[in-house]
């Protein structure tokens, strides 16, 4: 196709040169050809795109777009990430209003320094081997694992307020290296940030994909989802609430 259209664009100009009354008809239908060609392959890369699940590209997600999310929950919430801090407030006060909506949580284990070692790392853009760090440089690493550790026990002592809702609530410990998070509502939206190096997660690109009638990237990363579930370390609610409350 793009053979076609080089070799009409090259044509059009030649035509404008020719000597003949009928010239001007000829090169409009040409342009309308290059219309047409491009229409046709601007439609099939969007039903390629539709067909993988995705629907919405957003640059960043911006915390406040947490309600909307939210709003399309009817039966289960889940979560990937390191600490669930910028959006937990939102999150738990939706839970209280919510209590028939199941809530599940995966979180870095604040006892494993080497994922969050390997998140500050990424964050900062101190990439290199280790033994290449600066001094200044381990120390703002060791500030940013120290932060990253409490604010996932903070959300790990907000969470246990809720264990009269147990069977609703549940929280595991990951240890895996992350790239990204993830937002899953019910069964039918993944929302996928994309962490990128020398920032945030705030500052995160998100893709939005959808569920479709066949394989898409939904599927994927909803299996993804369900896998390091089942690798992760169960936090026990009620013994820690029941713990802390001695």
């Amino acid at each position: 196709m793009s053979g076609f259209l080089f070799f009409v664009t090259i044509a059009i100009p030649w035509v404008s040169e020719w000597d003949w009354p009928h010239r001007h008809y000829v090169n409009g239908l040409l342009v309308a050809t290059v219309g047409l060609v491009m229409y046709i392959g601007f439609r099939h890369r969007s039903q390629t795109v539709e067909k993988s699940g995705i629907v919405a590209y957003e640059e960043p997600f911006e915390v406040d777009r947490t309600k909307e999310v939210l709003a399309e929950c009817e039966s289960e919430y889940r979560y990937y990430g390191i600490s669930f801090a910028s959006v937990r407030e939102q999150v738990l006060r939706w839970h209280e209003k919510h209590q028939h909506c199941k809530l599940r949580l995966l979180v870095a284990d604040p006892d494993w320094a080497e994922t969050l070692q390997f998140q500050a790392r990424h964050e900062l853009g101190f990439t290199g081997p280790e033994d290449r760090l600066t001094a200044e440089q381990k120390r703002i690493i060791d500030e940013h694992v120290e932060g990253s550790q409490a604010r996932i026990r903070e959300t790990l002592l907000e969470v246990r307020k809720l264990n009269r809702y147990a069977n609703r609530v549940e929280v595991r410990l990951h240890r895996e290296r992350l790239r990204i998070w993830m937002h899953l509502v019910d069964e039918h939206t993944v929302y996928l940030g994309v962490l990128r190096q020398k920032e945030s997660g705030r500052q995160a690109p998100m893709l939005v994909l959808e569920r479709k009638k066949k394989w898409s990237l939904f599927d994927h990363y909803a299996q993804e989802w369900d896998s390091m579930w089942d690798l992760s370390k169960e936090y026990p609610l009620e013994s820690a609430a029941s713990g802390a409350a001695k």
